[in-house]
């Protein structure tokens, strides 16, 4: 069974924070989501990540066998509903703070999990539908039968965890299974949070830098213990970049650059954004400007700090051939009108070249301005304009509007402001800001007609 281009993956949520009422909400190959601060735009975007990232921990599970303290079908499902309820409070923090909700993600229309708190006393619950729960149960025994020729003999493929080079073709074959025939979703998953200049001071650098914090000292680990599970795993992530990009760098530096048109356009576009090139040599981080300056990470600008591994991120995934769902919450942060729209140009790139999916949270008008430009080119390109258009906008940057959802969320609610009509985003939704900035102004203006300096 084939994952279809735009895997219909749906969300439903009652009362859950913020969010009071979305119900079977598409997540689509780009989705973006507008709004003031406080109303849940993190909220969502940290949903969809962990019913995601169930399809890896039912796996990892499954790698790391009896290790992990269970011996049959039963206690595997009781460890994986207790893995999966950490990692849900070390995401959102108690469930005391609560009331009752209801979050119901969907892989497939059969294919399905519910996260519930049942009463504000309540604990979490997590259920899986019939048929995903007897498709887990399958793979658990095909674990078992491929390792051992015998279907009695409960996990044996897991019995002990798989070490290097034992039974890894028959897990990865798994894999491919859970992926496609499970949870609908072959996507590796990446969560890039807010406040990412905090990976230029000297805290996270030094973490970034070592395997753990068991050096660090007290004071250290401590204020490090207040980072969320999110941004550590963000960490993680950036950490295995970094231990692999001068190898990067050279592999770059011989690729045929004609071969990989699209890929080096994009480097040229982050790098005209970020005002220079990323290097990293023998453990020294530093930008590298066009008239030749080597300023250290930690010197650059707040604009260059929150975009550094945004950029970092696309181009490793770009060069490597990886296919993300990437989240990246507010990914405007310190970067002037035209960097902004410079940037929705470069993830639009990015997703046509990789096939991959962005989920993106903003507060900037100009990222949804940029993102209706790139939608309505994406509509004329397939007409006879598609020549003019390609001078306007290239074609790399084209999206297109039946895979891709714009939002604006208030009091609880998506509120849906593409315009099917014209293909793009409908900005006027968003100008009550203007409006009321006006309406301010008009007031001021009486006054001051009144004042003493217009007798």
């Amino acid at each position: 069974m084939e994952i279809p281009d735009t895997p219909q993956h749906s969300i439903s949520i009652q009362d859950f924070g913020p969010l009071r009422e979305i119900e079977n909400f598409p997540i689509r190959n780009l989705v973006c989501i507008i709004g003031e601060q406080s109303v849940g735009k993190s909220t969502l975007a940290k949903l969809i990540y962990y019913c995601r990232d169930i399809r890896n921990e039912f796996s990892g599970l499954l790698a790391q066998g009896s290790r992990v303290g269970y011996e049959d079908v039963t206690s595997f499902h009781r460890t994986l509903g207790r893995r999966l309820r950490s990692k849900f409070f070390n995401i959102y923090g108690l469930i005391e703070q609560y009331t009752a909700f209801t979050v119901t993600y969907h892989y497939s229309p059969e294919h399905w999990v519910v996260l519930q708190k049942t009463s504000d006393d309540g604990q979490l619950e997590i259920h899986f539908s019939p048929v995903l729960k007897e498709s887990m149960d399958s793979v658990i025994a095909e674990a078992a039968k491929s390792a051992t020729g015998d279907a009695a003999q409960p996990l044996g493929l897991i019995r002990h965890g798989i070490r290097p080079g034992e039974g890894q073709s028959d897990f990865k074959a798994l894999e491919e299974r859970i992926a496609q025939e499970l949870f609908y979703d072959d996507f590796h998953l990446i969560y890039v949070p807010a406040g990412r200049g905090l990976m230029s001071r000297r805290l996270f650098v030094g973490y970034l830098a070592q395997s753990t914090l068991s050096s660090a000292s007290f004071g250290e680990r401590e204020s490090f213990d207040v980072v969320d599970a999110l941004t550590r795993i963000y960490f993680d992530y950036i950490r295995t970049i970094r231990e692999s990009w001068e190898r990067l760098q050279g592999a770059i530096s011989v690729m045929d650059q004609e071969q990989f048109f699209d890929a080096f356009q994009l480097r040229d576009l982050l790098a005209a954004i970020l005002k220079g090139e990323y290097r990293s040599i023998g453990g020294d981080e530093y930008i590298a400007t066009s008239v030749g300056k080597e300023i250290p990470i930690a010197f650059t600008s707040s604009g260059q700090q929150e975009l550094l591994w945004i950029s970092n991120i696309l181009l490793y995934l770009t060069f490597t051939h990886d296919k993300c769902f990437i989240v990246i919450e507010e990914p405007e942060a310190h970067l002037f009108t035209k960097g902004q729209s410079e940037l929705v140009n470069a993830l639009a790139m990015f997703m046509n070249i990789t096939g991959s999916q962005l989920f993106l949270t903003t507060h900037s008008p100009y990222i949804i301005i940029a993102l209706s430009n790139l939608l309505y080119a994406g509509t004329l390109a397939e007409t006879d304009a598609v020549d003019e258009v390609a001078e306007i906008i290239p074609k790399m940057q084209h999206l297109q509007m039946h895979q891709t959802c714009g939002m604006l969320i208030s009091n609880g609610k998506l509120i849906d402001i593409l315009d099917t009509r014209v293909s793009s985003i409908d900005v006027a939704r968003l100008d009550y800001v203007s409006e009321y900035l006006a309406d301010i102004f008009e007031e001021l203006l009486v006054v001051g007609r009144r004042g003493p300096c217009h007798e």
